[in-house]
Parts: C-alpha cells; sequence; structure tokens
C-alpha cells in the first residue's frame, strides 16, 4: 500500500506544471563582468556596467554602459534603456568602487544591493579605484572581459604576492561582526592599464586610510596565514635579500591583568622561506642566521608601528577585537570600540631560512 501511495505522489509530481525561471538564450542578454561607482554629489552617483560582445571572428568588444542616478535600481533601468539586450549579473566577477566614494559616503549600500542579488556570488571581487571607474571601464583594452582582467589581476597578487585574500564574503564578515573592519584592494590607473597600488582600510562602510603595496606583507602577515609569499630586505652589511616561497601563520594569545578586563594581546607570527637572491657575492652560513633575526626585528618594528597607526585611527583591520571578544569568556565587545586604542599589543616573529637560492 506504501509503495502504492508512492507511486501515485511520484506519477502526480511528473504532470505537475514546472516553476522555472524564464530560459535566456546567451546570444539574447548581456553578461554583465565588472561593474563601477563613482561619487557625484551626496545622493547621486555615477554608475557603470561592462559587458562582453563576442565578435563572429572570434574577438572580443567590451560595452560599457554609465549613467548618473540617486537609487540603484534606477541606474540598473537607465543603463538597460541605452542597451539592445537585457544586461543579466550572472557572471559579475569585480565591482570598483571610486575612492571619493568610498571615503565621502561609504560603499554599504552598493555592497548590500550586491548580497541580496540572487545573481552575485559571495565570491567576486570587491575593490576601491583611485580615479574615475567610469573613465576606466570606458577606455581599457584587453583581449579579454574586463571583468575577467580585473578578478584575475586581483586574484594573482593574492596568490603569488603578499595581497591579503578578500571578497564579497570577507567584507561582509567583517563589516557585520564586533571587533573587525573591512579591507579592500586599491587599484589605479597607470599607462592605460591598471595595477595595485595599495589595500584600502575601511571603518565600517567608510575609506580612511590605505597600505602602499611595498606594506602589504607586513599588513597580511598578521591579517591571516598564507603561503607563496614575497619578501625583500636591505641587511645592515649593505646587501639586498629576496626571499621567495614565504608561508606565513600567525597566532593570538590574549590575557588581562589583574582578573579585569585589560586585555595584553600578542601576535606570534612564524616565517618560513627561501632566499631568491642575494645581492653579495655569496651568503657564508654564518649569515644566515643573522639574517633570520635582522627580518625578524624588521617585521617587529613595522608591524608594531602599523598596529599604532590603526589604533590612532580607531580601525581593527587584523581583527584584534575578535580574537579578543573569542578569547574572553563572557565578553561580547560592547565596549571594544573605547578600550582598542589603548590595548597593548605586541608581536613577536620567528624566521626560518629553508635554503638559498640563485646567488648574484
Amino acid at each position: 500500500m506504501k509503495k502504492f501511495i508512492l507511486f501515485v505522489v511520484l506519477l502526480g509530481c511528473s504532470f505537475a506544471p514546472q516553476i522555472a525561471q524564464p530560459k535566456q538564450i546567451i546570444d539574447d542578454i548581456f553578461l554583465v563582468m565588472a561593474v563601477g561607482y563613482d561619487y557625484v554629489a551626496e545622493n547621486r552617483f555615477t554608475g557603470t556596467a561592462v559587458a562582453p560582445f563576442y565578435k563572429p571572428d572570434k574577438t572580443i568588444e567590451n560595452l560599457a554602459f554609465s549613467n548618473t542616478s540617486s537609487l540603484i535600481y534606477q541606474n540598473r533601468d537607465k543603463l538597460e534603456s541605452e542597451s539592445s539586450k537585457p544586461l543579466i549579473n550572472g557572471k559579475l566577477q569585480i565591482a570598483l568602487f571610486n575612492r571619493e566614494l568610498a571615503e565621502k559616503t561609504g560603499i554599504f549600500r552598493y555592497i548590500d544591493n550586491l548580497q541580496r542579488d540572487p545573481n552575485v556570488g559571495a565570491r567576486i571581487q570587491l575593490a576601491v579605484f583611485d580615479g574615475s571607474t567610469e573613465k576606466i571601464l570606458h577606455s581599457l583594452k584587453t583581449d579579454e572581459p574586463i571583468g575577467t582582467y580585473l578578478s584575475n589581476l586581483v586574484d594573482e597578487n593574492t596568490e603569488f604576492s603578499n595581497l591579503p585574500l578578500t571578497n564579497l564574503h570577507t567584507f561582509e564578515f567583517a563589516y557585520y561582526s564586533k571587533g573587525i573592519d573591512p579591507i579592500l584592494p586599491l587599484l589605479e590607473e597607470k599607462k592605460n592599464r591598471v595595477k595595485i597600488k595599495g589595500v584600502a582600510l575601511f571603518k565600517k562602510e567608510k575609506m580612511v586610510d590605505f597600505v602602499p603595496q611595498q606594506e602589504f606583507f607586513y599588513l597580511r602577515s598578521m591579517y591571516e596565514n598564507f603561503k607563496k609569499g614575497v619578501f625583500f630586505i636591505k641587511l645592515d652589511n649593505g646587501e639586498r635579500a629576496f626571499l621567495t616561497n614565504i608561508a606565513s601563520s600567525r597566532k593570538f594569545v590574549v590575557k588581562h591583568n589583574n582578573g579585569g578586563f585589560s586585555p595584553n594581546v600578542t601576535i606570534n607570527i612564524k616565517v618560513k622561506g627561501i632566499i631568491r637572491e642575494y645581492s653579495g657575492p655569496y651568503i657564508p652560513n654564518d649569515l644566515i642566521n643573522d639574517i633570520e633575526r635582522q627580518i625578524e626585528k624588521d617585521i617587529k618594528k613595522k608591524n608594531k608601528k602599523m598596529l599604532t597607526t590603526f589604533q590612532e585611527l580607531g580601525i581593527d583591520p587584523i581583527g584584534i577585537g575578535h580574537h579578543v571578544r573569542h578569547q574572553t569568556r563572557n565578553y561580547k565587545g560592547e565596549n571594544w570600540e573605547d578600550i582598542y586604542p589603548n590595548v597593548d599589543v605586541k608581536v613577536k616573529a620567528t624566521v626560518s631560512i629553508l635554503e638559498r637560492g640563485v646567488i648574484k
């Protein structure tokens, strides 16, 4: 009897009308792969959308549409009026925010719009652009979709350099969590191309400062564990060394004085890497330990200086408050913003050089 009932149910389902989204033929739509937002006034912005058009000769033309609005959905409607086909976000790879917009009005309204769009994945790249996103998205010339080019630029520097991992998901996590502030890559135009300029630092939704590219390693060594990093140092003997294949890990240790809430935080950083290039004629064995100690000293000095700047700005991109909260019983972080500027944060570094590479 049970089998018969199950058969009838399945049979009924097979004839039931299917509720589905309308089918969209790829030739009848434009897949938006990059969007940009520029500051115009307090309640106005210029939105730009870029979609690739695949020609019969297999070349790609990047079509850019721009318009000025006060609401995001209003802007979408205006962009649609300029396009011969529907603009669909199903392949969106990156969203750019003009630096002026990020500093003056903040970017949360645009982030919120993206996270509510079912066609947008949580792993899309976000970045601040130091200039006009409208101009760069209209003028940038690439042999691939602009969204792919910009997304790959960020991914490449994250995987093989020292750029911290960021995307829509990490921004949302930092924005909504207590004791941590968001960060995003900061891009700029250089000779008709785009390059990484720094890491934009946010206080909630507004950009307040940035870390330049040459200091990425110090920021990332406190921000997350990573592999395939690189590191350059000028040594006390006047020579220079470049390390690659760096694996870096960090651990937060939180202690309290006198049983009350007065946290002392220690960030223990462990670095392992290979000397790929050395400016001197050779590296004697007794110099390896000296190089390790000099790198440790450099990391502690630069990281401490960076942390002091963060505390003065009242921002916590490293997530010190997040770690304090999780290592403190019954503490929910309500007064962290008042406590944070005076928290004693120490940095300890242990460096191990695994081998010596090319010597020049």
